[in-house]
C-alpha cells in the first residue's frame, strides 16, 4: 500500500483544499438540515445528522486551525468526512445521499495516500450496507434499486480511487528520482 511523504508546505495546501471541499459539503448538509429542522417537524433523525455534521465542521476546523501542515490534519478532515458520511447515509431517509460520497472520495486523492483512500473508501461502502440492510423493502423496488446502484458505483469509485492515487504516487516518486538523477549527472559534468 503506498503512503505519500508531503512535506509540510505540501501537507499546508492538502489540507487547505480537502478542508475548503469539506466544508463546502458540510455546509450544504446542514443548510439542508436546518430547512429541514425550520420547516418540517423535525424528527430525531435529521438532529442526529445535524449533531454530527456540525462535530465534523468543528473537528476539521479545529485541526486546521491547529495542524495544518501536518498528516494529523488530513486524517482529522478526511475521518470526519466519512464519520460524517456515514451517519447520514444511516439516519437519512432519501437514497439520494450516496452523492455525498463523492467529493469526500474525491478529496481524500489530494493526499495521495492509498491507505487514507481505501480507509474512507471502506467506510462509505460500509455506511451503504447498513442503509441498505436496514431499508430492505421488496415492496419499494425503486427505493431497493437506487439504493443497489448507489453502493455498486460507490465500490467502483473506491477501487477507482485507490488505483489513482497508488499511480499518482509512482508517478511522483517517478518525478522525484528522474530530477535527482539529472541532478547527479549535472554534477558529475561540472565537475
Amino acid at each position: 500500500m503506498t503512503s505519500s511523504n508531503l512535506t509540510k508546505e505540501q501537507y499546508r495546501r492538502a489540507n487547505r483544499m480537502a478542508y475548503i471541499a469539506m466544508m463546502v459539503v458540510f455546509s450544504y448538509i446542514v443548510f439542508c438540515l436546518l430547512g429541514a429542522v425550520l420547516f418540517q417537524e423535525p424528527s430525531w433523525r435529521v438532529m442526529v445528522q445535524l449533531v454530527v455534521t456540525i462535530g465534523a465542521i468543528a473537528v476539521s476546523t479545529i485541526a486546521f486551525i491547529t495542524k495544518r501542515d501536518s498528516k494529523a490534519c488530513g486524517v482529522a478532515i478526511m475521518t470526519g468526512g466519512a464519520l460524517a458520511y456515514v451517519m447520514i447515509v444511516i439516519f437519512n431517509n432519501t437514497p439520494a445521499t450516496y452523492v455525498y460520497a463523492f467529493p469526500i472520495m474525491l478529496t481524500s486523492m489530494v493526499y495521495m495516500n492509498a491507505r487514507m483512500v481505501l480507509l474512507g473508501g471502506i467506510l462509505v461502502v460500509f455506511g451503504n450496507i447498513i442503509k441498505i440492510s436496514t431499508r430492505f423493502d421488496y415492496n419499494d423496488s425503486l427505493f431497493m434499486s437506487e439504493l443497489v446502484v448507489s453502493s455498486f458505483v460507490i465500490l467502483i469509485m473506491v477501487i477507482i480511487g485507490v488505483c489513482t492515487s497508488k499511480v499518482l504516487y509512482i508517478f511522483n516518486e517517478e518525478n522525484i528520482r528522474s530530477i535527482t538523477e539529472k541532478a547527479q549527472q549535472q554534477e558529475a559534468t561540472n565537475l
